[in-house]
């Protein structure tokens, strides 16, 4: 829709934005995309809602990694990760779509190797 279009033209910019106002302060922007509880358990939501369902839930993760690929930015995408601990132990509230304690401690042990790679990379 032209209000989708819109609105990512918008976030492209303001990702652009965001990522020149960092490095003026001697930073560098990244970005971590959180995944939905469903694409985190999709072998328990795919029979239930569908691939088709799943790959929608999926696209705006996609069209960030775009935007970070056309501005260089690094981007984590911790869904594969995630649903690995998610095997064993459960990472959402089961009445809430956010990360509960066991999800974000799971998320910081993915974050933390994955920044210190970026720093050696330096």
């Amino acid at each position: 829709s032209l209000e989708n279009g819109y609105g990512m033209i918008k976030s492209k910019e303001a990702l652009e934005t965001a990522k020149a106002l960092v490095e003026s302060w001697g930073g560098r922007l990244v970005v971590v995309m959180i995944p939905t509880r469903e694409e985190v358990y999709s072998e328990i939501t795919e029979p239930v809602m569908g691939l088709e369902n799943l790959v929608t839930l999926a696209g705006p993760r996609a069209v960030m990694e775009s935007y970070c690929g056309d501005l260089n930015i690094a981007c984590l995408d911790p869904t594969l990760d995630l649903a690995v601990v998610g095997k064993t132990t459960a990472l959402y509230y089961a009445d809430d779509m956010h990360l509960n304690a066991a999800g974000n401690a799971a998320l910081v042990d993915i974050l933390i190797p994955w920044l210190q790679t970026l720093k050696d990379g330096e």
